[in-house]
């Protein structure tokens, strides 16, 4: 299985942790298995993206924490991978920057438009990265669990 095309995707980001709206990568679980094998093609690249910072003022606490936590984790992982490279490890830095600085204004307001556009786009940041520098570990190991 090798598309070359695809439907034009619209992606509306819903929380600040994936970054999947600038990114060729997909997962997708199927429940009927326990699997969940990720996918990655040029042709998924979205065509559109929404990130409205409104959208995210609704998270809990907890699920805004996880969320970050993501993005941090996969800048984490983006940096140390084989083909990390001066681009990845800048983009890993400010991700970083950006969540220890904006996550906690977004737990004690969630309706803090400022940090949650900030945690945006770090979220969007990380996707980059990873698109760029790649994952490992700890989604090699996170799958199969969550699946």
């Amino acid at each position: 299985f090798s598309p070359e095309k695809a439907a034009p995707i619209v992606a509306i980001n819903l929380t600040h942790g994936t970054g999947t709206e600038v990114n060729r990568f997909a997962v997708v679980t199927i429940p009927e298995t326990e699997h969940k094998p990720a996918l990655a093609f040029e042709c998924i690249y979205p065509t559109y993206s929404i990130d409205d910072p409104a959208l995210m003022t609704k998270l809990p606490e907890h699920q805004t924490v996880y969320v970050s936590v993501d993005a941090v984790n996969h800048v984490l992982e983006a940096c140390t991978t084989k083909v990390a490279n001066p681009y990845t490890i800048s983009i890993a830095k400010e991700v970083v920057a950006l969540v220890a600085k904006y996550l906690p204004a977004a737990k004690k307001d969630p309706s803090d438009l400022r940090a949650r556009y900030f945690l945006l786009y770090a979220s969007m940041l990380a996707g980059i990265c990873f698109d760029n520098g790649l994952l490992h570990l700890t989604h090699a190991l996170e799958h199969p669990l969550s699946g």
